[in-house]
């Protein structure tokens, strides 16, 4: 499913994402090399089902 193709992030909500992502990147905390997977907490949230407070 074209899971190794590089793509062009189309969302504006990705770009706060990536920063996060360099910035952990360049603090050695993630290895650009790995795939980085998010968690079901933080997909619900990207989606818009935002918890209940």
């Amino acid at each position: 499913m074209n899971a190794d193709r590089r793509v062009v992030a189309a969302s504006v909500f990705k770009i706060p994402i990536m920063l996060v992502y360099a910035e952990q990147v360049a603090r050695g905390r993630l290895d650009p090399a790995e795939r980085v997977t998010a968690t079901q907490d933080a997909s619900a949230w990207a989606e818009g089902r935002w918890p209940s407070c």
